[in-house]
């Protein structure tokens, strides 16, 4: 008979199914899975055997994202990269998390860089990524190490947590409008030709609902003739109230950093300092992409069912999910090829420096690693620090074909 353990976490998991997905005046149906897929832009979350978004962490970019961003027909709700039509703001990619004023460093400006140096995949109901990203200093060492966990479920509600340590001995998030988690619409979605803005206070237009902290923002609009929107969600257990950062061009984002800056009122400058010595900084998060405006996309209850996951007891079981014995042997660590790069035609990766030694690659294997990521198929894990720091533990992972 399964441990006692084993069949609680599955009720819970079961659970959530129940709790978190708007109907959105349709009848119930069984949820399609949220799955992984390996692609020539990067790695894209698939719910069933459509594309939701392709998380993006291209060389070429000063941060990872997720882009494109579409609705659950396939329409595009985010605006394309490197569009000549709508071209402002070019550090405005997808959906993002970046902030400026980090030691002086302008993250979301794209002054500085943020580095991805892991991702995790954990099937269930979310599917999540686990994210380990490096915010890098001007002498190419990381200040900050970002653990972010983006959950995806099939309604296409996003939840972003976030955890802030600091590697320095201090981190300070000086006063700013400029950041945190954001998306940039699509152009026709704008609020300038047509598009929609709403709080959960009854706010309408990016200048009534910009600054000011809200349960949660809507941004809705025509593409193709049909409206879309995206409501991003604050949390009530972060640090503080955060505010909401909207524009009628399109940027749309939510951030706890800029207390003064949004009420242009310098004295309520509000700076975050962050210490080595100190306790990481954590924050929650939800994005959620739907048909139509506010009402009829039921924003209000997907924030409802957002709060009822994150509570303590629900986050709390969930986390211990996307990790427990049980599904340990059905998660999946992605690691850039570069941090191979002494390996020679990928015949192998050096595993732990205590023996040394290599292991082979089979065929499959090696085509995964040539189309820019390996994933490990006899490892319970990977930890990837700097290049060619790998450690290798006991254990075996089922076929990569489950996430590819």
């Amino acid at each position: 008979m399964p441990p006692l353990s084993i069949l609680r976490s599955l009720v819970v998991l079961c659970s959530f199914s129940a709790l978190v997905f708007p109907k959105q005046g349709r009848s119930e149906q069984p949820q399609k899975p949220v799955v992984f897929k390996s692609v020539e832009q990067g790695l894209a979350v698939m719910i069933g055997d459509s594309e939701f978004t392709i998380w993006r962490n291209d060389d070429k970019f000063e941060k990872p994202f997720f882009s494109p961003v579409r609705a659950s027909d396939g329409s595009i709700i985010t605006r394309p990269l490197d569009d000549p039509s709508d071209n402002d703001h070019p550090h405005h990619k997808g959906i993002w998390l970046a902030v400026d004023e980090v030691n002086g460093i302008k993250f979301w400006g794209e002054k500085g860089k943020i580095v991805n140096q892991e991702v995790v995949l954990s099937p269930g109901v979310p599917a999540s990524l686990s994210l380990t990203n490096h915010w890098v200093g001007p002498d190419g060492r990381p200040i900050l190490i970002e653990n972010s966990t983006v959950s995806f479920f099939p309604s296409r509600l996003i939840v972003y947590d976030i955890t802030l340590t600091a590697v320095v001995s201090q981190v300070t998030f000086k006063d700013t409008k400029e950041g945190w988690l954001g998306i940039r619409v699509a152009a026709t979605m704008r609020e300038n030709v047509g598009g929609i803005v709403v709080n959960s206070e009854g706010k309408q237009s990016a200048k009534e609902c910009w600054g000011r902290p809200s349960k949660w923002v809507d941004y809705s609009g025509p593409v193709d003739g049909k409206i879309y929107g995206v409501a991003i969600m604050d949390h009530p257990s972060n640090f503080r109230p955060s505010r909401f950062h909207v524009r009628d061009y399109g940027l749309f984002s939510v951030s706890p950093f800029g207390e003064g800056a949004y009420q242009d009122d310098a004295t309520k400058a509000n700076p975050v300092i962050l210490e080595k010595k100190s306790p990481p900084l954590h924050m929650r998060y939800g994005m959620y992409i739907h048909e139509g405006d506010a009402v009829t996309g039921q924003v209000a209850e997907a924030r409802e069912q957002f709060l009822q996951w994150t509570t303590e007891k629900h986050w709390n079981s969930n986390q211990n999910m996307a990790n427990p014995f049980f599904l340990k042997s059905r998660q999946k660590r992605l690691v850039n090829r570069d941090a191979f790069s002494t390996v020679a035609d990928a015949r192998g990766i050096p595993s732990s420096s205590e023996n040394g030694h290599f292991l082979s690659l089979g065929d499959q294997q090696k085509r995964n690693y040539r189309s820019g990521w390996y994933c490990p198929h006899n490892w319970t894990e990977i930890v990837l620090g700097l290049k060619n720091r790998v450690r290798q533990q006991a254990g075996r992972l089922g076929s990569c074909r489950e996430f590819r």
